[in-house]
């Protein structure tokens, strides 16, 4: 290396907070054992997966890292002159985490980690400060990974809530529809009924059936006691010559009305009208059966947009306040219905009585319910079994979620609460989740304990006496 190289690099260097104000002898020691590359736009400086053995300080130019998640290649950052990235001392990084590419013609100075014990040994307030420079870049890249983490929450979140939402949505659409069908016959049905001149007491009486039936809930009924029970009614009408009563049937069972029923009715009108009498019965409780499905779905749709407040804290002050945890796991679980329908799981909540509300932020303890349960769900196949157990006891406030899943291997059990560590597959887990969790139960004091052998998960929040009321 030239002389006017290795000052024109110095110059560089000093031109860098981290460098700026070291020893000129260190400056020059640390430019010898260093070397330059240059790369073009849209080259790969390094790769994800890579052996991790070059600092690399950026001199001119600029390179963007980029990382897989989900099948899909994000963006994290982008790093400038004088930026410095790779390996650092005192660094436990073996391989990349992230693909670097050179968005415009770059040139990097690179040291090489064989000359870090020396680095050490010549220059160490320069080691200190790219110490410094790693706790940064892993704080920084923790929380982009963690808002990256609570972003592929929100999007399973998001994917389940549009289908739960659409489903009642649904249903209203196709019941109107129907609705609106059978009120197109109203006018017709209407002048069929009045050809009878049928007194004021016989429809008064017809209408306080219609009423009582409507009332009244219904038994429910197996498939096969369904069928028993329209099969009776059917034989009763057809022998009365009844038009289509394989129509009537199936309203009538499903709002309890019984061959007594309509032996009453034909005792209150001619033979001739029981027809267009029943026909209009029939209607009239069908339209209430079909206003009452879309009172349920409009019901159903309120429940989920509450639960969504709840888990979402909308509305409320973002600060520790006493938090019901039966309400935030019962809310959680219905953002994520779902996906637990998707594998059939099947959900076992034991809550005890009594539990005591914790202190704590709603939000945060709703997220680490989503992790703990997102997690289970992973690990049961289909056709498994989530129990989710609360109890209070002595000087501890505990939720329990129990899955009946392949369980973990007692060789990774100590790595779980890692950042990045996951055992999905490359592209569906970013290895923050557990990490995540942890951290908030920490922020509340808890702890989280793990008990696991195959066929039996298990993760214990534990809230110590002074977060619980």
């Amino acid at each position: 290396m030239t002389q006017e190289l290795t000052q024109y690099l110095i110059e560089e260097l000093q031109a860098i907070p981290t460098f700026n104000g070291l020893p000129q002898q260190q400056l020059v020691w640390f430019v010898e054992h260093a070397s330059i590359r240059q790369v073009e736009e849209d080259e790969k400086v390094f790769r994800k997966g890579e052996q991790a053995d070059l600092m690399l300080i950026i001199l001119k130019g600029a390179v963007q890292l980029l990382l897989e998640q989900n099948g899909q290649v994000l963006p994290i950052s982008t790093i400038h002159k004088g930026d410095i990235t790779g390996l650092l001392p005192y660094s436990q990084m073996k391989v990349a985490g992230a693909t670097g590419i050179a968005t415009q013609s770059t040139n990097l100075l690179i040291f090489h980690r064989n000359d870090f014990p020396a680095l050490q040994e010549t220059c160490p307030e320069l080691v200190a400060r790219l110490v410094t420079v790693m706790t940064s870049r892993i704080r920084e890249f923790t929380k982009v990974q963690e808002q990256r983490e609570k972003m592929l929450s929100l999007s399973k979140l998001s994917a389940g809530l549009a289908h739960e939402l659409n489903n009642p949505a649904a249903a209203i659409v196709r019941t109107i529809a129907q609705i609106r069908k059978r009120l197109g016959k109203l006018p017709k049905k209407v002048k069929q009924l009045s050809r009878h001149q049928l007194t004021d007491e016989q429809l008064s009486a017809i209408t306080k059936l219609i009423e009582r039936k409507v009332r009244q809930t219904a038994l429910k009924l197996s498939s096969l006691q369904q069928s028993e029970a329209e099969d009776e009614l059917i034989t009763w009408m057809e022998e009365r010559q009844i038009e289509e009563p394989w129509c009537l049937a199936e309203t009538f069972v499903k709002t309890g009305l019984h061959v007594e029923d309509l032996q009453a009715i034909s005792q209150q009108v001619p033979a001739s009208a029981l027809s267009d009498v029943l026909d209009w019965v029939e209607m009239s409780l069908s339209n209430d059966c079909l206003l009452q499905e879309v009172e349920d779905s409009s019901s159903r749709i309120s429940q989920i947009v509450d639960s969504v407040k709840v888990y979402t804290h909308m509305d409320q002050a973002s600060d520790r306040q006493w938090v019901e945890l039966h309400t935030g796991i019962d809310s959680t679980l219905l953002m994520m219905a779902h996906k637990l329908r998707s594998k059939n799981i099947e959900v076992v909540r034991q809550y005890g009585e009594n539990v005591p509300p914790v202190r704590g932020i709603v939000s945060e303890l709703n997220q680490l319910w989503t992790n703990l349960i997102d997690n289970a769900i992973d690990a049961m196949s289909v056709g498994g079994k989530l129990e989710i157990v609360t109890f209070h006891e002595g000087k501890m406030t505990v939720a329990s979620f129990i899955d009946n899943g392949t369980g973990i291997v007692p060789e990774i059990l100590s790595k779980i609460f890692d950042p990045f560590f996951t055992t999905k597959e490359i592209g569906k887990g970013t290895g923050m989740g557990l990490d995540i969790s942890n951290r908030i139960a920490m922020n509340h004091n808890a702890v989280i304990r793990v008990e696991s052998r195959p066929g039996r998960t298990q993760f214990s929040v534990n809230f110590p006496l002074e977060m619980v009321e």
